[in-house]
């Protein structure tokens, strides 16, 4: 699986935001400024990482965002200041701009955030299991489950087994119990 970088993510999201497929700074800017005022975050980033803030100047000229985007160009210089600014949360940076990153980290980070939750789940299920004196064959026969995964994930604390929802399945069945 490919790790999802930055410049990727804005890509997908501004596509999200505008409704358009247009890669151009040029479109995406003037979307920006008249359709999607949302997108005006993730497109200054993207013009950023791209290092083609010039261009995104030209079409927001003569409105607000140039104001705003040249403010924060005079305090992050250069994209590696601004990328930096972003991985340490700087608050000279603006929240919204913040916000887009952190958004971006939930989403590259999404997979281990979900074996991590299945673990947890994992250990609560194995402690009420034991209490309630139920085996890993009633729990996969009920829940009508792939055997070798269920035992996978429960004896040998594999997350990869089992998704996050049969993890949360699981769990549910011998809570329920």
């Amino acid at each position: 699986m490919r790790m999802l970088t930055f410049t990727g993510y804005l890509k997908s999201y501004l596509k999200e935001l505008t409704g358009s497929n247009s890669q151009s700074l040029l479109k995406l800017g003037k979307l920006a400024v008249v359709d999607s005022p949302r997108a005006t975050e993730p497109v200054f980033l993207l013009a950023a990482m791209k290092e083609r803030l010039p261009m995104l100047l030209q079409a927001v000229s003569n409105t607000q965002l140039e104001d705003e985007y040249r403010q924060i160009m005079k305090v992050f210089s250069s994209s590696t200041g601004l990328m930096a600014a972003l991985q340490q949360n700087d608050p000279r940076l603006p929240l919204r701009y913040r916000k887009v990153y952190q958004s971006y980290k939930s989403r590259a980070h999404r997979v281990e955030t979900d074996r991590n939750a299945s673990l947890l789940m994992r250990t609560k299920a194995l402690a009420l299991m034991r209490k309630k004196g139920l085996s890993n064959y009633r729990v996969y026969s009920d829940l009508k489950l792939n055997p070798g995964n269920v035992n996978a994930f429960l004896k040998n604390s594999d997350p990869t087994k089992v998704s996050r929802t049969t993890a949360r399945a699981i769990l549910d069945y011998v809570e329920s119990i």
